[in-house]
């Protein structure tokens, strides 16, 4: 009778196993995200330098605003990053 009991605890407990790690799934989803975003808006701002140097031009300036509205976005996303 004790083996039946201990066989159910131990399939409910790999059931729930399962469905814990199948929930974890986007907790680490979401730290892989911060975690490029964190650093993405640490190596951005390097690319900034070769457009702050060439001829201003639309598509030069829009570029430039294209990565700073990029960088900015990285900041928000991975300010919680390794908290």
């Amino acid at each position: 009778m004790a083996s039946a009991t201990q066989l159910e605890s131990n399939t409910s407990m790999n059931h729930q196993g399962g469905s814990d790690s199948v929930n974890y799934l986007p907790v680490r989803a979401a730290r892989g995200i911060r975690f490029a975003s964190f650093w993405l808006a640490i190596v951005l701002p390097f690319a900034y330098l070769p457009l702050l140097t060439t001829e201003l031009t639309l598509a030069t300036a829009l570029l430039f605003f294209g990565l700073f509205g990029a960088n900015i976005l990285a900041l928000i996303v991975g300010h919680n990053h390794n908290q």
